[in-house]
């Protein structure tokens, strides 16, 4: 899932629709979600830029939109 996510991030950036570090991406992985930390850009992602965080946990290094990540799933 790292792969097609990174790739995503590059396309996105390509296509010119995030700009820097604004916008993150979220995948699910059984009862936790992977979410991009806080400042990575999109467009430079790697398995190291992804924190694993479960559905009811906050984290200072996940991005802040973390809680609307987790409402979502």
């Amino acid at each position: 899932m790292f792969k097609e996510a990174i790739e995503v991030g590059k396309l996105l950036a390509m296509a010119k629709l995030i700009d820097g570090a604004s916008g993150n991406m979220s995948f699910r992985r059984g009862e936790k979600i992977l979410i991009t930390r806080s400042g990575v850009a999109l467009d430079d992602l790697s398995e190291e830029s992804f924190v694993e965080i479960s559905l009811d946990e906050h984290s200072e290094k996940a991005s802040v939109d973390q809680i609307i990540h987790r409402e979502i799933y």
